[in-house]
């Protein structure tokens, strides 16, 4: 019965994307108290959400597309191959990134909301019904049907084109839908109809290496405050990636300025231990319920052997949940991905349960795929990232423990990686032994998730630092502060660097 235990669990963690569990959104959606805060902006501003690539954005997007939807709510989702700004030339100011994208985000709204009118309509409401037939999203009715026929075949039966005595009905202009869109979402006595906005993966409408192109999401964001501003019914939800909020709010080519008008409209999306344990548990749970597992049978305990296993490299036992979750950088996707292999890996050998041997075949190519991801993430920023990544992978370097070194260290590695090989971030050459240059390194990887920061507190207890608390923590200014910390290379990425190293002997203790 085990095996249908396993079986369900590749069922309910399938890929880790909002579009691979469309199936299942429904039963896996863990809806954490925040979760109203998240979806209803404040009136007349919207609400900007912020974390990880695989922390969970388009999948909380999707789920409250479903919920309005299910209450008849106009709802739009808008990704940047839906939104048509190819016309902001790449060193546009913000000014002109601005007009282009409220151009296209008004018509978008306008379509969207011209979608559910029907019957009939006011001057305001048939603009809208008008952009909504113009885009594709509704057919034309009969009148308007008519009215492009007609002259058609009264031209080919007398010759004669009669489209002149009909009326013109010209492409609205962007402040006319404007209008029209603050009248039909107006109190004027008639039942309200709110309008939902979700534009999600804005970072994708630039490219991160071009300082210039920062100013197209400085446009989206200000249009998106612009587009909410027409009417308090008009809720308005933006994701985006963690790494380009940091940057455009700390580079100085990315008009920090602005960063003012969205201080208090943003939401950090960044699961806490405790609630990424809820999210998986939530799997396990409903991998058990489909197999019709006894209800009081433990997810872990049903699914994996042993309770206290040790982990490859490991020199103390820890919990499965514990393991999963360290190796996951904090992103739901990321633990999801890993029950998947891990359940197919015991599946492909004929177990009835995950134990420790399937985690030691699994988890040096798991650490592998995160570095690819990461490198992935942050090519446009630097294309040699996993030659960065390998020259952690001598155990020399770490003088504060396994995989723990100290901020001076830390100096010292970033700065010798440039004579190993050509090193260029963010456009810029970086020299071996450049002090400057090894900070900015040191940086990125300390922004990026690659290293974490520390420090110590009685009991033997530590805090984490995150960047998006403190982006600018790395720099020569703060080199008192840093004395004090302890970086450390995230867990998740510790078993490949295991992999590169001469020697790999996993010794059990």
């Amino acid at each position: 019965m085990s095996k249908a235990y396993l079986t369900n669990l590749q069922r309910y963690c399938p890929t880790g994307t909002a579009e691979g569990e469309k199936g299942i959104r429904g039963e896996i959606f863990v809806q954490f108290p925040s979760f109203v805060e998240l979806v209803v902006p404040p009136a007349y501003s919207p609400r900007l959400l912020v974390g990880q690539k695989g922390c969970g954005k388009s999948l909380l997007v999707d789920f409250s597309l479903d919920v309005l939807q299910a209450k008849k709510i106009p709802c739009i989702k808008l990704r940047p191959v839906d939104l048509n700004i190819d016309s902001i030339p790449d060193n546009a100011s913000i000014a002109q990134a601005h007009r282009e994208a409220y151009g296209v985000l008004v018509r978008a709204c306008a379509a969207a909301l011209g979608t559910e009118l029907t019957g009939l309509l006011n001057e305001s409401e048939n603009k809208l019904r008008d952009e909504a037939i113009a885009q594709g999203n509704v057919k034309p009715d009969v009148v308007s049907q008519l009215a492009n026929w007609l002259p058609k075949v009264a031209k080919e039966l007398t010759d004669v084109d009669i489209s002149s005595l009909l009326p013109m009905q010209p492409s609205a202009t962007v402040k006319e839908l404007s209008q029209s869109l603050s009248e039909s979402l107006s109190h004027n006595g008639k039942a309200l109809r709110s309008l939902y906005i979700f534009i999600d993966d804005t970072d994708q409408v630039a490219s991160p290496d071009k300082p210039t192109h920062l100013n197209r999401i400085w446009g989206l964001l200000l249009a998106c405050r612009d587009l909410a501003q027409i009417s308090d019914e008009i809720r308005c939800v933006v994701t985006l990636r963690q790494e380009v909020w940091v940057r455009i709010t700390s580079d100085r080519a990315g008009n920090r300025d602005q960063t003012d008008h969205f201080k208090t409209l943003v939401r950090m999306l960044d699961p806490t231990v405790d609630e990424l344990k809820d999210i998986i548990r939530r799997r396990l749970k409903m991998a058990l319920k489909a197999a019709k597992a006894p209800e009081f049978l433990d997810g872990y305990v049903g699914l994996f052997e042993n309770h206290r296993p040790l982990m490859p490299g490991g020199e103390a036992p820890t919990s499965w949940e514990d393991m999963i979750v360290t190796r996951s950088r904090g992103r739901p996707r990321d633990s999801i991905q890993l029950l998947n292999i891990l359940a197919t890996q015991a599946l492909d050998e004929g177990s009835e349960k995950i134990t420790e041997r399937h985690v030691t075949e699994i988890i040096a190519g798991f650490s592998e795929s995160r570095v690819d991801f990461l490198c992935q993430e942050n090519e446009g920023e630097c294309k040699n990232l996993k030659s960065v990544f390998k020259a952690f992978a001598p155990r020399t370097i770490y003088d504060e423990g396994s995989f723990k070194l100290s901020s001076g260290s830390a100096l010292k590695t970033c700065a010798a990686i440039p004579s190993s090989f050509s090193l260029t971030l963010f456009g810029h050459a970086h020299r071996p032994g450049n002090i400057a240059d090894a900070y900015a390194l040191w940086s990125f990887l300390f922004r990026i998730g690659f290293l974490n920061a520390r420090v110590a507190r009685p009991g033997g207890r530590y805090l984490h630092i995150p960047p998006v608390r403190n982006p600018g923590l790395v720099s020569e200014t703060n080199q008192n502060q840093l004395q004090s910390i302890t970086w450390e290379v995230h867990p998740a990425f510790r078993d490949y660097l295991i992999s590169e190293q001469s020697t790999v002997t996993y010794v059990r203790r």
